[in-house]
C-alpha cells in the first residue's frame, strides 16, 4: 500500500543525520513520505531551503505506477517505474538505500537476492521495514496485485544477511510486529536505540 507504519520514524531520522549521507534510492516510493524526509534531513536540514540550493539525490522506485502524482516528483530527483529486482541492477550507487514494507510482497528467493543487490548498492547504510510473522500473509483488500503479502520473516533471516541493527515494535494494530533493520558497510555507526524495544525471537 502507498503507506507504512510511523514506528522508527524518529530512529530512522538520526541514521539519515549522523551517516551524513547525500544520496538516497527509496524502494516502493508509494505517497513519498521517505522521500520527504530524506531531502529535508540532508538538504533543507543543512539550509538548502529552496529547491534551486537542493544538492542531495534523492531517487525512488515503484512499481504502481498509479501512486506517483506531483507531489511526489516535486521532491525526488528521479522515480524509476517498475520492479526494483530488475531495475536495481541497472543503477549506481547511494549512500542511503530503504525499502520499506517491500520485501514482503516478493517470494523470498527473489526478496534475498534483491536484498544482496541492496547491500552491494549501498556505500553507507540499508534501511528495512517489515512485518514479521506469518500473521502478515495474505491477499490485500483491493485491487493491487503487488500488494498481497507472499513471503514471510523473520529478524534471524535479516541477521543472516548482516542486518546487526535491528528493533522489533508491536504495529499499530497493537498485535502483530514489525521490524527495523540497518546494515552499515562497516565504516558507520549506527545510533544507539533511545527507547526500549521488544527482543526478537
Amino acid at each position: 500500500m502507498p503507506t507504512s507504519t510511523w514506528r522508527g520514524l524518529e530512529t530512522f531520522a538520526e541514521i539519515v543525520r549522523s551517516t551524513e549521507s547525500t544520496s538516497f534510492l527509496d524502494i516502493g516510493v508509494g505517497n513519498g513520505k521517505w522521500g520527504y524526509l530524506f531531502r529535508e534531513y540532508s538538504d533543507v536540514w543543512n539550509g538548502r531551503f529552496l529547491r534551486s540550493a537542493w544538492t542531495s539525490v534523492v531517487d525512488g522506485i515503484e512499481i504502481y505506477p498509479a501512486y506517483i502524482d506531483a507531489h511526489q516528483r516535486a521532491i525526488y530527483s528521479h522515480i524509476y517505474i517498475g520492479d526494483a529486482c530488475d531495475l536495481i541492477r541497472t543503477l549506481g550507487s547511494y549512500d542511503m538505500i530503504y525499502a520499506g514494507d517491500v520485501i514482503e510482497h516478493i517470494p523470498k528467493s527473489r526478496a534475498l537476492t534483491l536484498l544482496r543487490d541492496l547491500c552491494a548498492k549501498a556505500t553507507k547504510v540499508v534501511l528495512l521495514s517489515i512485518p514479521i510473522g506469518d500473521e502478515w500473509l495474505g491477499k490485500r483488500p483491493w485491487d493491487n496485485q503487488y500488494e498481497d503479502h507472499v513471503s514471510s520473516w523473520q529478524p534471524g533471516e535479516l541477521r543472516n544477511l548482516g542486518f546487526t541493527w535491528q528493533r522489533i515494535d508491536v504495529a499499530p494494530d497493537g498485535m502483530r510486529r514489525i521490524g527495523l533493520f540497518a546494515k552499515g558497510n562497516g565504516a558507520i555507526t549506527l545510533p544507539r536505540l533511545t527507547r526500549p524495544w521488544f527482543m526478537p525471537r
